[in-house]
């Protein structure tokens, strides 16, 4: 067995950028199916995403690499968010060298604090009570302003 075939059968990356490039497709399983006319019912297994542990690690990845290779990139990411797209980018940050200030809004899941901090965020809890275009227009400003790549998952 080849070292390439060996490594898709064992799942094994050199990197952390292989595994959320090469780890897809996501699983899928099939469940029992209770359909009197013998469709088949499939999951797929979202939580097997690397970073957020779900669905958001593809979209995130690939608004950020776009923005890279567009020549967008800035040492310093901002972005509104209330959790997963947020730990998915907090993630990819970290692996990638960049900081992100991640803008949430007020009193967010302290699980999602912690998580955002320990992936290297900068965590800013705003007033805004929850994500709303006036707020993530004014988190977009704020990148302008002070220089910083702004995603912008809302646009």
């Amino acid at each position: 067995m080849t070292d390439e075939l060996l490594n898709k059968a064992l799942r094994v990356y050199p990197d952390t950028l292989s595994l959320l490039k090469d780890g897809w497709p996501t699983p899928l399983v099939r469940l029992r199916s209770e359909s009197r006319e013998g469709r088949e019912v499939w999951a797929k297994l979202e939580f097997y995403n690397p970073f957020s542990r779900s669905v958001k690690d593809r979209p995130v990845w690939n608004m950020l690499r776009k923005a890279l290779e567009a020549g967008l990139g800035k040492p310093v990411v901002y972005e509104a968010t209330s959790g997963n797209v947020g730990i998915a980018l907090a993630a990819l940050c970290n692996i990638l060298g960049l900081k992100l200030r991640a803008f949430l809004p007020r009193s967010p899941p302290p699980v999602t604090v912690k998580l955002l901090e320990i992936l290297g965020a900068e965590v800013v809890e705003t007033q805004y009570e929850s994500i709303t275009p006036e707020f993530w227009r004014w988190v977009a400003e704020l990148a302008e302003k002070e220089g910083a790549l702004n995603l912008n998952q809302f646009e």
